[in-house]
Parts: structure tokens; sequence; C-alpha cells
């Protein structure tokens, strides 16, 4: 006797090959949603990283903040310009000057070495940027302010309205990033003296 052999109709193939696309487009778009998903998560993580690590630099410095004249410590709310001391890797270290301000959506740190005599002859002739350069701490950055307190029985002021003759008790630097809120940075100054106006 004879075996009967059966093969697939056309119909059949074709309903097979139509399911089989509808399984491969269902992974092929799970995988791209995935890779999106992972790539956004990943540049959020990359964006708190940075954010954090600033956060961290600027506790260390301002805390070292030092004021040895009447411009050592300014801010007109967008902007701070402190005197500290600078950790240098690969070089000597020193009393630099540090000025921290938002540009072009980025907030961005520059430096400038301090005279040799300490004398401080004025923000407008420090000659920024010529022994290190500039950092760009992170991007992402809508806005920038800055706010200090000046005694602990006084109010925050803000910046601009600051009339800063010693160092303040503590600073508030507050961030608006772009989709990721962040908490003020409060900084307590360790050469605050607490002498009254």
């Amino acid at each position: 006797m004879r075996s009967k052999q059966k093969g697939m109709t056309l119909v059949e193939v074709m309903i097979a090959s139509v399911i089989l696309s509808i399984i491969t487009l269902g992974l092929v778009t799970a995988m791209r949603t995935f890779a999106g998903t992972y790539a956004a998560a990943d540049q959020l993580s990359s964006k708190s990283l940075a954010v954090r690590q600033a956060v961290y630099f600027l506790r260390h410095s301002l805390r070292q903040a030092i004021f040895p004249g009447v411009e050592a410590l300014q801010t007109d709310g967008q902007e701070l310009i402190w005197l500290a001391p600078l950790d240098r890797i690969g070089s000597a270290g020193g009393v630099s000057w540090h000025r921290l301000q938002r540009e072009e959506g980025s907030l961005v740190l520059h430096f400038a070495s301090q005279s040799e005599e300490g004398d401080i002859e004025g923000v407008d002739s420090i000659a920024w940027d010529e022994t290190i350069k500039p950092q760009r701490l992170f991007e992402g950055l809508n806005g920038f302010s800055v706010t200090l307190l000046q005694h602990p029985d006084e109010p925050w002021i803000s910046g601009d309205d600051a009339d800063i003759t010693s160092l303040p008790n503590a600073l508030k630097l507050e961030f608006d990033l772009d989709g990721a809120p962040w908490p003020p940075l409060v900084v307590t100054l360790d050469a605050y003296q607490g002498l009254r106006r």
C-alpha cells in the first residue's frame, strides 16, 4: 500500500507567513521601544550624575570660601564669584577665584589665579580662564539663582539685593533643570564670623 503524503496548501502557507510576520513585527517594535527607553534612562542617569558631581564640588568649594576683602564674594543673583582654595590635580594648589554662571543652557565654572601679593584689585581686573580652562558642569539648565543668609536670625535675601560686606552665614543655589527637579544646594560657610553689620 502506498502512504498518502499531504503537503501544505497555498492558503496555509500564506496564513503561516502572515502570522510569522505579525510576530516578527511585534518583536522588532518591542526591541525598538526597549532601546529608546534604555537610551532615555541612560541620558537621565548621566545628567543626574553630572549634577551630583557638580553639587559635591560646589558644596566643598563654597564651604571653604574665604573673605580677605570686600569684593571676595559677589553675586547678582544669577552669577556667583568667590575666593577659595583649589586642589589642582598634577600641579600645586592654592587660592583661586571661582565664577559660577549659566551660559547657553549650561552651568559653567570659570577659574582665575589669585595674585601673589594676595591683594584684591577688583573682579573686573581678574584674568579668567588663563591657567585653568572653564568647566561645563552640566547641560539642560533653564535657570540658576543665588540667595544669601547674611545672619542666622535674618531672612534669606536675593543675591541681587545683597550688600555683602562680610562672608554670609549660608548660600542657597537653585537650579531649574530640564525635566528633572533638583533640590536647592544650601551651604553653610565655614569662615562665617557672625559679625553684625
